[in-house]
């Protein structure tokens, strides 16, 4: 008898263990898509009309020549027009050296150059980054709630 409570016991100490890892888990992803927002670009050097002006990444156009220079953060993906610059793109691909990128050489944005001026005027998909996607889709799967969570009304 006293055996089937010590087993009693220790499924109820692994489902207690498994639910806190689960909350644990939700919170650290929630941090992870809070943090991958707050690396869009916020502001671009753009040239518009024959003046480079500092504009806000989501006043951008597709006829917008963007400036990339030390410190700067790719505002959209495009390709590269003129100059040479190191980007550093670990925060999409996982590479822990940045990429030398030259005319021809797409850019991802979201990047960060570290080095050098380049120019690229910005595609006709401004809106459609690799990195938008994949917040869109990050943020379309934490509104799909786990069975579970529904189960127990958990938002």
């Amino acid at each position: 008898m006293l055996g089937k409570f010590v087993e009693a016991a220790i499924i109820v100490l692994l489902l207690v263990f498994n639910a806190a890892l689960g909350f644990f888990q939700e919170s650290r992803a929630q941090a992870t898509f809070a943090a991958l927002k707050s690396r869009l670009a916020l502001a671009a050097s753009v040239k518009r009309d024959g003046v480079w002006k500092t504009l806000p990444a989501l006043a951008l156009v597709p006829v917008d020549l963007v400036k990339l220079s030390l410190g700067g953060v790719v505002p959209a993906d495009a390709k590269l027009t003129g100059g040479e610059v190191l980007l550093d793109q670990s925060m999409l691909t996982g590479e822990s050296v940045p990429i030398e990128a030259v005319a021809g050489r797409q850019t991802f944005a979201s990047t960060l150059a570290v080095e050098g001026i380049a120019m690229t005027p910005l595609p006709a998909w401004v809106v459609a980054s690799t990195l938008a996607v994949a917040i869109a889709f990050a943020i379309l799967l934490d509104a799909v709630k786990v069975p579970v969570f529904r189960r127990l009304k958990i938002t």
